[in-house]
């Protein structure tokens, strides 16, 4: 009779412990993705473009054709930490414009580094996909990821918050594969500034 009080008390025991956590995402630094994207500033802008970054190489791009009160704009961020310089386009034809700035330090940032410090914050239901939701919060900044369980290094969706911006990124396709290097070419709108 002992014995069977002592089991029932351990399966009890097992059942009320809450499940582990799941797997923390280790998505690449070095990637290609197709990206939606909704930015928050002073106006809304939507739009499409993409992400693409090399690691090795200290470089990064971020294109976007948006839609922001009518008119279309599009906007370049390209991080060429490998010459120490990062450059921001924005406009199109004869009102597209660049503006340069020296970068701190020759190493590009990890786009994802943060989430080693990220917590998991449960599930949340997106187009009918229950994600895994891992966030960060630090002075200032606001990350969150939203990933698949199957599949927990490839990201659906990303939520940043940097200061008064807010930026809302939906993951059409997401390679972990070095880019070409043609996507890394300084604009020739910015050739003069160097």
């Amino acid at each position: 009779m002992k014995a069977l009080i002592v089991a029932a008390v351990l399966v009890a025991v097992c059942y009320a412990q809450p499940p582990p956590p799941p797997v923390r995402p280790v998505i690449p630094e070095t990637f290609e993705a197709e990206v939606e994207v909704t930015f928050h500033e002073r106006e809304t802008h939507m739009g499409r473009g993409f992400i693409a970054r090399d690691e090795a190489k200290n470089e990064g791009v971020e294109l976007l054709h948006a839609m922001a009160e009518g008119r279309n704009e599009s906007r370049i961020r390209l991080e060429r930490y490998d010459m120490g310089e990062e450059f921001s386009i924005r406009g199109s034809g004869a009102d597209e414009h660049c503006e340069m700035r020296k970068t701190n330090g020759t190493t590009l940032p990890p786009y994802w580094g943060w989430l080693k410090e990220a917590h998991y914050a449960g599930q949340r239901k997106v187009r009918e996909m229950t994600l895994d939701v891992w966030e960060y919060r630090g002075p200032g900044v606001q990350f969150e990821v939203l990933v698949d369980a199957e599949d927990v290094n490839v990201p659906r969706y990303l939520n940043a918050e940097l200061g008064s911006e807010r930026r809302e990124v939906t993951f059409m396709k997401f390679d972990a594969i070095t880019p070409q290097q043609s996507l890394f070419v300084v604009p020739k709108v910015c050739e003069q500034l160097q």
